[in-house]
């Protein structure tokens, strides 16, 4: 019984991780957007 919990933990933190990943990448790419907007708004302001 213990080996079977121990495959669902590791299935579990692969999961997490993978989600992990691409939230940060999500995020990321959502700051880059964010700055070139204020980039442009900055540019076109003055």
């Amino acid at each position: 019984m213990e080996a079977k919990n121990d495959g669902m933990r590791n299935t579990c933190e692969s999961l997490i991780n993978v989600v992990s990943d691409e939230r940060l990448k999500m995020l990321l790419s959502l700051n880059q957007k964010v700055r070139g907007m204020v980039m442009m708004l900055r540019f076109h302001h003055t």
